[in-house]
């Protein structure tokens, strides 16, 4: 544990890491359903841009974990460790184990999906403030989930994929200006 922390601590000196706190985030998602933001301030004007940009795949490329969710289960052959997606109690869950004598398991709540879905998704979870893209992905094309592709040939379970301060910024404004709530950083 010790290791873990020193070594996110490095990360997060370096910029590596994107350090978050949840109550940034529950605070921005828990807006009042009648405040005004993203595309819904644009469409008052643009009417036209707004209702053909509803049509791309783009307007449905992010958001919450529970939209559009597809559950299912895999096991990762090189590391042996079998992965489940599931929803309980309005919350995305992913768990994992590895039964023997080195077995382990755990679980991470999903809070954000990346992907449109044409092709795939990816998720985001949250360890300590710091942000992780989960290590496992639905793959729309294929029907399935299975291993991101830098850890196809895995022997661990790899919890740490940080989604990068650039990217957590470009998700941020991406979601303000495409009809989400979701915003990393308190207003």
């Amino acid at each position: 544990m010790a290791f873990k922390r020193i070594l996110l601590s490095v990360l997060l000196c370096c910029g590596a890491v994107a350090r978050v706190p949840q109550s940034a985030v529950n605070e921005s998602s828990s807006k009042s359903a009648t405040s005004v933001s993203g595309s819904e301030v644009c469409a008052r004007c643009h009417a036209d841009i707004s209702k053909s940009y509803e049509s791309t795949a783009m307007a449905t490329a992010s958001g919450s974990a529970t939209d559009g969710l597809t559950t299912g289960a895999f096991e990762h052959k090189p590391s042996g460790v079998h992965y489940r997606v599931y929803e309980q109690d309005g919350k995305v869950w992913m768990s994992f184990e590895r039964p023997g004598k080195d077995g382990l398991r755990g679980q991470r709540e999903l809070l954000y999906f990346i992907g449109a879905g044409k092709k795939g998704r990816t998720y985001l979870f949250s360890d300590e403030e710091f942000w992780f893209e989960a290590p496992i992905n639905w793959y729309s094309q294929e029907g399935r989930w299975k291993m991101a592709p830098a850890y196809t040939e895995a022997e661990e379970i790899p919890m740490n994929l940080p989604a990068y301060p650039s990217f957590v910024n470009w998700f941020r404004r991406a979601r303000g200006c495409f009809e989400s709530d979701f915003s990393p950083y308190a207003e």
